[in-house]
């Protein structure tokens, strides 16, 4: 009894021996399986100091080798090269790194360090590299991301009464808030840089008075590689809160956000606390806002005025007017045709003189009057216009020598010398150019407005064509 207990003791340690060789050997052992690779503490390494004076800064990136066998990477290189505003440390080696082994379930630090001069203004405002990696054939890399140029630097403040000039860009982190009673003007040729989680609030009044061409004052997110120029969701929105009145933008371009403009929002949800008494309301003039994850114009029981407006590319509605409101667009385009980044399945334009919020079990009602002058609203849809009314309020809308996109039955009383389910005629819609092609049935087509300008600041001459570009000889 006793020999036999020795023996299956003897025997589970030869088992446990051959266990723990068997594991050693596949840890130690190097793996060569296509599906083995790398993990890395971030995606993208980002420099966020701000750079006023030439300096340099250094982060750790920690990669993993996650799988159970050792791992040999092929190479980590800096794909700039020695052009590189960026170096790197591998492993207490300096420069671009080859042939590095990583044991199973282990780790490596990599230190990143870029010298950045903000006062050479032929950098851009962000310098981009990546750091490449070879395992196994398979390329992988972290993004390497400095602010190049100096700038000017908000995150999380609160403003009153200031001025945006255009001597160097703007740029925000974790949102701003233009206070009640305050002020922000931006003058021409500004440019606004916004981070994914940064909202622009506007309690106060905000006027954005750009000019044409490279006047015009630009809202886009903080990544500028070519590949983030159009896609959409990059940063928050300019939220204008219940109570801001006469805010206006001119000539400005606001893209790639989730919302473009989203009016009347307020910190309740509070059906209650949204009256005609607190509207907000926005004057926009040539203002184009294009690639919004949500909606371009968000506005609840808020007056808008606008002309020579463009609203195209939206994953949802491109303009929603809900609970109410006053609005006027004059020689404005909605379109929506769906792209490689925005669906479109949802119409152009909702209209709605109700609101509901079940979790409160409330339902609200206001006035609704809506006047589309020389308008373009046109999409892949077979009805680009959603109208949804309550007879518990008035609705009133009208749409004057506009060219439409509907299967509406078009009644005098609401559709005055519209043109129906018929092409605009772009000169190229595929490259963003919405001027009218010769033999558009919206040349001469339109009625007097006070757009005497077109969005591109030609002055208007002869007989008002449709749309926010005039068509030139």
């Amino acid at each position: 009894m006793h020999l036999r207990t020795l023996s299956i003791l003897a025997a589970a340690v030869v088992l446990l021996l051959v266990l723990a060789t068997n594991t050693g050997c596949r840890k130690d052992m190097l793996t060569d399986d296509p599906g083995a690779k790398l993990r890395f503490a971030a995606d993208t390494l980002t420099f966020d100091t701000v750079f006023t004076t030439l300096a340099s800064v250094t982060l750790p990136l920690k990669i993993y080798n996650d799988n159970n066998s050792k791992i040999k990477v092929s190479s980590i290189e800096l794909a700039g090269g020695s052009s590189s505003n960026y170096r790197i440390n591998v492993d207490g080696l300096p420069g671009n790194a080859y042939d590095i082994e990583i044991e199973g379930n282990d780790s490596l630090y990599i230190f990143v360090e870029v010298t950045v001069d903000p006062t050479n203004f032929n950098n851009p405002l962000i310098i981009i590299d990546s750091l490449n990696f070879l395992t196994n054939g398979n390329k992988q890399k972290v993004v390497l991301a400095a602010w190049g140029q100096d700038a000017n630097f908000y995150s999380g403040q609160v403003i009153c009464n200031e001025t945006w000039t255009n001597d160097k860009p703007y740029v925000i982190f974790n949102s701003i808030l233009v206070d009640a009673g305050c002020e922000l003007k931006i003058e021409p040729g500004v440019q606004v840089y916004l981070s994914n989680n940064s909202f622009m609030y506007i309690r106060g009044k905000i006027t954005v008075d750009g000019g044409c061409g490279l006047d015009t004052v630009s809202f886009r997110g903080v990544r500028l590689e070519d590949f983030y120029d159009d896609i959409p969701g990059q940063w928050p929105g300019i939220f204008i809160l219940r109570g801001s009145v006469n805010n206006s933008f001119t000539n400005v371009e606001i893209k790639n956000s989730i919302y473009g403009l989203n009016l009347g929002a307020d910190t309740t949800d509070n059906l209650a606390s949204f009256t005609t008494a607190n509207k907000s309301s926005v004057t926009l003039d040539k203002v184009v806002i294009k690639n919004s994850l949500a909606t371009g114009i968000y506005s609840t029981l808020s007056d808008i005025t606008a002309r020579n407006c463009l609203f195209y590319n939206s994953s949802d509605y491109l303009l929603t007017m809900g609970l109410g409101g006053t609005y006027r667009f004059e020689n404005c385009n909605f379109l929506n045709y769906g792209s490689v980044a925005t669906s479109h399945d949802k119409p152009n334009i909702i209209m709605s003189n109700v609101a509901s919020n079940e979790a409160r079990g409330q339902v609200a009602f206001a006035p609704l009057s809506a006047t589309f002058v020389n308008c373009i609203i046109d999409g892949s849809l077979d009805e680009e216009i959603q109208i949804e009314r309550s007879d518990s309020a008035s609705m009133v809308y009208v749409f004057d020598h506009c060219l439409l996109k509907t299967e509406r039955t078009t009644t005098p009383d609401s559709f005055l010398n519209v043109i129906v389910n018929v092409s605009p005629m772009f000169t190229n819609r595929g490259e963003d150019d919405f001027t009218l092609a010769a033999g558009s049935p919206c040349i001469d087509a339109g009625t007097n407005s006070t757009a005497t300008d077109d969005l591109k600041c030609n002055i208007r001459t002869g007989t008002m064509d449709i749309g926010a570009l005039d068509a030139q000889p």
